[in-house]
């Protein structure tokens, strides 16, 4: 449980992440659930080139990442 939380940690307290980022092909990316392998993140990923950056650790499924993601988006807009 403890690698989960960390994931929540890292996106809350260690350092803002954006909302957006401009990849360098020019393409804007949303922050978004993405997922890998290895199991679900939050994220950029860029339709041109493909996985751009892994801002949290993993989650167990999408759902969770998903909730992760909406009270994230909620946290930066209030």
């Amino acid at each position: 449980m403890t690698k989960f939380r960390n994931a929540v940690e890292n996106i809350h307290s260690r350092f803002r992440v954006p909302l957006t980022l401009r990849c360098e092909c020019g393409t804007i990316m949303k922050l978004e659930v993405c997922r890998s392998q290895a199991g679900y993140y939050l994220g950029f990923e860029c339709q041109c080139s493909g996985p751009y950056s892994r801002e949290t650790d993993y989650f167990r499924n999408h759902d969770e990442a998903q909730l992760e993601l909406e009270k994230y988006r909620d946290s930066v807009n209030n």
